[in-house]
């Protein structure tokens, strides 16, 4: 059990882009040999900032575990949990190094450099046993410090301790960013305005094409009707987010994070609960021509999962959606009086499922500049 106050043993300060490479492997095993972890990924809940939440992990961790890589040193997040860290008078640090070396450490801080590390080199079982053994002896009271080298003992002094301290204020709580607000009114907003802007254009078609609303068992019977004729056939693909677009399976696949080949009226194209809409049919022997939509009525709920200021004058938000597509028709196209072949048109809209906000500061105010390619 975590010693005093503390709900976690561990708190992981890590970058974004790590995660899957080395952060989730590390963290499941840690978890696995009963080392309590908080880490920002099960924590983050939907609109909350992310520096609420950190501030909160790292108020109910006593120890802290530096996933230090490339990606680690180029972010300005991971730095203010780092300097946070160590203003933690009873914390211990254990770095962890992954695919990088001493010198490309030195080149952002030369005293983290020659702070004692663990190195996944040696592999992860490695570096999860000398974790777990460290930190259940720090539960027992057993433990004394990985080595630090001589120039590393102004972090522990009194005057270490005051700087990191005055650090840490100065990052969590006097820093020149947009607002809690403004970035979470930017992101609603954004939401807002494409749904808005999607549902117009869709009220729009059903009244010019008289459209009615259908049952999937209907979708089903004219999905199963396409896929049994035996002629040439030719599958389009669209994927719009109202700031890029998307064309072409090899494209839109990869954008939407979906296998588009599962996607069918046998699972309702992935939708939980879809609103289903038939357009403008007119049964005939002779041809198929038919147009079908399906809404998501899920919220589209979001995550902030990173910031990063890249300069004084900009600021990176990066957002994580649920429930990312909003929309997708389907229409389906044969005539024995054409050319024989068959069409099937996929359009999706929605968003990308992580987008980076981009904010920049104009005279002196934050603005929302857009997203980021």
């Amino acid at each position: 059990m975590p010693s005093h106050n503390y709900e976690y043993d561990v708190f992981i300060s890590h970058a974004v882009s790590d995660q899957f490479d080395i952060v989730m492997p590390l963290v499941a095993k840690l978890e696995e040999a009963g080392i309590k972890v908080w880490y920002s990924k099960h924590r983050l809940i939907a609109g909350t900032r992310l520096d609420e939440t950190i501030r909160e992990g790292l108020i109910k961790s006593k120890h802290g575990v530096l996933v230090i890589t490339l990606n680690y040193l180029g972010r300005e997040w991971p730095q203010r949990e780092f300097h946070a860290l160590w203003a933690k008078e009873e914390a211990r640090i254990f770095p962890v190094w992954h695919n990088i070396t001493e010198k490309d450490i030195e080149k952002y801080d030369s005293q983290l450099a020659k702070y004692t590390a663990l190195n996944t080199q040696k592999g992860l079982e490695y570096v999860v046993d000398r974790l777990v053994k460290e930190i259940k002896k720090e539960q027992k009271g057993q433990s004394s410090p990985l080595p630090k080298p001589a120039s590393a003992k102004i972090y522990t002094s009194t005057f270490g301790f005051l700087l990191f301290s005055a650090i840490a204020i100065w990052f969590f709580l006097i820093r020149d960013l947009p607002s809690d607000t403004q970035i979470n009114t930017s992101i609603k907003d954004r939401i807002q305005t494409f749904q808005a802007g999607m549902m117009t254009d869709h009220q729009e078609e059903m009244q010019n094409r008289d459209g009615e609303a259908t049952t999937l068992a209907t979708i089903d019977n004219f999905y199963d009707r396409y896929n049994k004729i035996k002629a040439h056939y030719r599958n389009e693909y669209f994927f719009g987010t109202g700031y890029s677009k998307f064309n072409f399976k090899k494209n839109v696949e990869p954008a939407v994070d979906k296998n588009l080949d599962l996607l069918t009226p046998e699972n309702a194209y992935g939708f939980e609960q879809p609103h289903i809409y038939l357009i403008n049919h007119k049964p005939s022997p002779h041809t198929l021509d038919v147009k079908y939509i399906f809404i998501n009525t899920l919220p589209a709920d979001y995550q902030i999962v990173d910031e990063n200021k890249v300069d004084d004058y900009t600021y990176l938000v990066e957002v994580v959606y649920k429930n990312h597509i909003r929309y997708l028709s389907v229409a389906l196209t044969y005539s024995k009086r054409s050319d024989w072949m068959k069409r099937r048109e996929t359009v999706l809209l929605g968003f990308l499922p992580t987008e980076t906000y981009k904010f920049k500061k104009e005279e002196d105010k934050w603005v929302f500049a857009g997203l980021e390619d």
